[in-house]
């Protein structure tokens, strides 16, 4: 069992639609966890079994905008981005 932290910081107080993160278990396809904020966030999703996770936050920004997500597990480096695109979909790999 492990966790796998996300954070979103958006440059405005209120994205125009939520920010979403699901989790999934690569080896199956199974969604083990999904979060939806509508504002800034940092979250841990604990008790979460070994193995490979893809990790996508999907948002929008404002005009001028932008949002910074990271994400970091028990065996994987943090790994983020900043993306100031009006519609975005981002993805990495956690493992745990």
């Amino acid at each position: 069992m492990g966790t796998i932290k996300v954070s979103a910081d958006v440059s405005t107080v209120f994205p125009p639609r939520d920010i979403r993160v699901t989790v999934k278990r690569i080896a199956d396809g199974t969604t083990v966890k999904i979060f939806e904020s509508s504002k800034s966030f940092s979250r841990d999703f604990t008790n979460i079994d070994s193995g490979q996770y893809l990790v996508t936050f999907e948002g929008d920004n404002q005009t001028n905008g932008s949002t910074t997500v990271s994400v970091e597990s028990d065996l994987s480096p943090a790994q983020g981005d900043t993306t100031s695109v009006p519609r975005y979909n981002l993805s990495y790999l956690a493992n745990i």
